[in-house]
């Protein structure tokens, strides 16, 4: 199970609690600081870019998707039939800060090929 801490108090009481108590050994309490993901508005406003620059270039879409977050996010390393390869990190897990560079790199994109992106206020969403 996963919690999301909320309250730092409850993290101080909770581990006040565990002083003295016996684990069966199959027990594991981590602890880590997480981060804010990229929100799903965010998200689909940069594939509406994407794919008004595809469309205008001649893209795929997912093809400058990838062009986009390899150049932004860099790249993982998977293995297919043992053979090591290099392919874009995933903008799933991307923190709201990354996320706001992929799509500033969509902006410049646009703006040096003379391409007009809609803005997310004409969406009724917020900055």
């Amino acid at each position: 199970m996963q919690y999301r801490l909320i309250n730092k108090q409850i993290l101080d009481n909770f581990l006040r609690e565990l002083e003295g108590v016996t684990l069966d050994g199959l027990t594991t309490v981590e602890i880590k600081t997480g981060k804010k993901k990229r929100s799903l508005n965010q998200n689909a406003l940069w594939w509406k870019w994407v794919g008004i620059i595809a469309k205008e270039v001649g893209y795929e879409p997912e093809h400058l998707a990838n062009e986009l977050k390899a150049r932004v996010l860099g790249f993982d390393k998977n293995y297919y039939n043992g053979v090591e390869c290099l392919v874009p990190k995933s903008s799933r897990k991307a923190s709201v800060s990354e996320f706001s560079e992929l799509m500033l790199a969509t902006e410049v994109m646009a703006r040096k090929l003379d391409i007009v992106l809609p803005r997310p206020e004409q969406y009724g969403w917020e900055k």
